[in-house]
């Protein structure tokens, strides 16, 4: 399978010294990277350099002023980078510089679509050497029966049989895992392993820079997910970054120990009893209305993951 084929490659890649350098030259001859080249570069320019440069130097000044370190977790494509940039300008305005996690050395460009808004500092999920303390973790997924039994595979307290199977029922768009269909097996025994690897960045990457905060996009998948189970370990604050029910609008969560198990658009216990005691009249009721209403017609309720194809609104 061209799965675990690549995955063995890349390892011995790494194994000899090689990896970095054979990663970077396999990227730009791909014709994904072309693609995505051309895409940022007719974006650029519609957004005008000049602006790009206002951002950059804006930024600039509040990181020549930060005393803190925020890690931030990468996007692809300079849309995505560009939406990320409220996060970044209200952390240095915070006197916190972002320092952003690119998924390995071969992503130039990427880092190139960064450093035009003006991040300077780049940390790497695949910096750290793959862990060495593996295999015993490893060997528990040989004996794992059920999909249950992989979820409590944990490495050094971070719940890595967890996001392996997560990671791979995106993979497979599967509701279910079964680590005894062989076909399965093969592929859940691999994200295992680079989950474990990715646990051991985390933790590296904490330990490295000291950041007072990590900003994550999806927690529930590797390497993010193991990152996140981190930040908890080392009494470090994360912040969660995921699209909102509309178009142009983003909701930011932040986590703790009181509340690590509850997903990014719940309310607090504290926001709920707020809103409780609002009095509630026809007119909050309207607008409200109103905004369901909006988001469903102009098919922007939770466009991302395509909710409003092939639907109809219902009395």
């Amino acid at each position: 399978m061209r799965f675990i084929l690549r995955d063995q490659s890349i390892r011995a890649l790494y194994k000899f010294g090689v990896a970095k350098f054979v990663r970077k030259i396999g990227f730009k001859l791909s014709s994904r990277y072309r693609r995505e080249l051309a895409s940022n570069e007719l974006q650029i320019a519609s957004i005008g350099r000049s602006r790009l440069d206002a951002v950059r130097k804006q930024l600039d000044e509040r990181i020549d002023c930060a005393n803190k370190v925020a890690l931030v977790s990468s996007m692809d494509g300079i849309s995505n980078v560009l939406l990320q940039l409220p996060i970044m300008s209200s952390l240095s305005a915070c006197g916190i510089e972002p320092v952003v996690i690119l998924p390995s050395f071969a992503s130039e460009h990427q880092k190139s679509l960064y450093q035009m808004i003006g991040v300077r500092r780049f940390a790497y999920w695949d910096s750290e050497e793959a862990s060495k303390e593996f295999k015993e973790t490893l060997s528990h997924l040989s004996t794992c029966k059920t999909q249950e039994e992989v979820l409590e595979i944990t490495w050094k307290g971070i719940h890595v049989g967890k996001f392996a199977v997560s990671t791979l029922m995106r993979r497979l768009r599967s509701g279910t895992i079964n680590p005894s269909s062989p076909g399965v097996y093969e592929q859940l025994k691999v994200l295992l392993r680079r989950t474990i690897d990715h646990a051991n960045s985390a933790l590296n990457l904490i330990e490295t820079w000291q950041p007072c905060t990590v900003v994550l996009i999806d927690r529930g998948y590797t390497p993010e997910g193991p990152m996140f189970e981190a930040c908890m370990q080392n009494n470090i604050t994360p912040i969660t970054l995921n699209s909102a029910h509309k178009d142009n609008a983003l909701i930011l969560k932040r986590y703790d120990i009181t509340n690590e198990n509850v997903h990014p658009v719940s309310l607090s216990d504290d926001t709920w009893s707020h809103l409780k005691s609002i009095p509630w009249d026809e007119e909050k009721w309207k607008v409200l209305k109103d905004e369901i209403e909006y988001c469903y017609r102009s098919g922007q309720w939770y466009g991302e993951v395509a909710t409003q194809f092939n639907t109809e609104i219902m009395d």
